[in-house]
């Protein structure tokens, strides 16, 4: 019986430990802030916090219009690269068109931070999914960027793409791409 009781005694003696060196764990890890949390983490195996965020995604109906009143008129989307540590991060911002998109993507144009250009020329490489496109290549270190991005139909665009719809993306690509 004695050596039981030992074994019991050992075992409350272990597993009060273990709840000592939890309690006192988990104030100190939580006291550590988010960007500490980030910062440490970048420093194993080249982990990375950076990416990209996208507001007013949709730029609503799609119809010909010349590129001065689209750049004039036309509710931009937002797209937001936030790198929350302080390492150099160089970036290709992706756009990505479905295969299942009706609307030509060579009749589009876009701008990033009004800066014109038909999306055809942009054009990187497909999958059996989508139709991939370099948009913009930056380097961002620990800070925000934004840029504004509007997409219209050329004002010569037919009439038969009225009506066609456009399903689309953003990713954000690691490296520069031109």
């Amino acid at each position: 019986m004695k050596k039981i009781d030992k074994i019991i005694h050992l075992k409350l003696i272990e597993i009060t430990i273990m709840l000592i060196i939890i309690i006192i764990s988990f104030p100190l890890w939580k006291k550590l802030e988010q960007n500490e949390i980030m910062t440490t983490a970048a420093l194993y195996d080249n982990a990375r916090y950076t990416y990209i965020d996208v507001e007013n995604y949709s730029n609503g109906p799609m119809f010909p219009i010349k590129d001065d009143e689209a750049l004039n008129e036309l509710k931009p989307t937002s797209l937001k690269l936030i790198n929350e540590t302080n390492t150099t991060e160089d970036f290709t911002i992706i756009m990505k068109v479905s295969k299942t998109s009706t609307l030509d993507y060579r009749c589009l144009n876009i701008a990033i931070d009004r800066q014109k250009k038909n999306l055809k020329n942009l054009y990187l490489f497909d999958d059996a999914d989508s139709f991939y496109f370099s948009l913009k290549s930056d380097t961002i270190k620990g800070e925000t960027k934004e840029y504004d991005f509007l997409i219209w139909m050329d004002s010569s665009t037919n009439n038969d793409m009225m009506g066609k719809s456009l399903s689309y993306s953003f990713e954000l690509q690691e490296g520069l791409m031109l």
